[in-house]
């Protein structure tokens, strides 16, 4: 499926926090290299660039079948994660994909990792790139962390067998726009 934030022009920001200007460019629309990895920060949440490191704490949370159960590789293993995390390390560096940790920052607490999300399959040739391979600790699925998420990638692609994604798009503003039967050839 794919989704679309609505909204009217006014409400989208014509710069970035560090006061670039907003915009989609016809030269280029591939991520400049110093964009595969930023850091996203919203109101209690933080997008991380994925790294090795990382790999305890995502083991920590993420190897219930359940989570997994909508992505084509499952992750009950720690084997199985470090594979999942060097695939996603290395489609960073072929630039086709910024995969990063989520990270619930309150302010009253410790920062700790409760999932991961990533831009992927980026096309610049179409113009294109998806969200994919969210998913997200049991203790912390149907609350406010995948919204946020979502909402600062703003960017939609979602699974339509997983209704927990498209009801925090839905929570946001998104709507669908139609179902993409077919996918260009790799």
């Amino acid at each position: 499926m794919v989704w679309l934030m609505s909204g009217r022009k006014a409400d989208w920001p014509s710069t970035d926090p560090d006061g670039l200007a907003v915009r989609f460019t016809l030269k280029d629309p591939r991520p400049r290299p110093d964009e595969y990895m930023p850091v996203l920060e919203g109101a209690g949440l933080r997008l991380e660039p994925l790294r090795e490191e990382h790999l305890e704490a995502l083991c920590g949370i993420g190897l219930d079948p359940d989570i997994s159960r909508f992505m084509p590789n499952k992750l009950t293993t720690r084997e199985q994660m470090a594979g999942y995390i060097r695939d996603a390390l290395a489609a960073r560096a072929s630039l086709s994909a910024i995969p990063f940790v989520t990270v619930l920052a309150p302010e009253s607490q410790e920062p700790q990792v409760v999932g991961t999300t990533r831009f992927m399959s980026i096309d610049s040739r179409n113009r294109r790139m998806e969200i994919g391979a969210t998913w997200i600790g049991k203790p912390w699925q149907r609350t406010r962390v995948n919204t946020e998420a979502k909402y600062l990638m703003l960017q939609f692609k979602t699974d339509s067998l997983n209704e927990r994604s498209c009801a925090a798009l839905l929570r946001i503003g998104a709507g669908l726009e139609g179902m993409l039967r077919e996918r260009p050839v790799q």
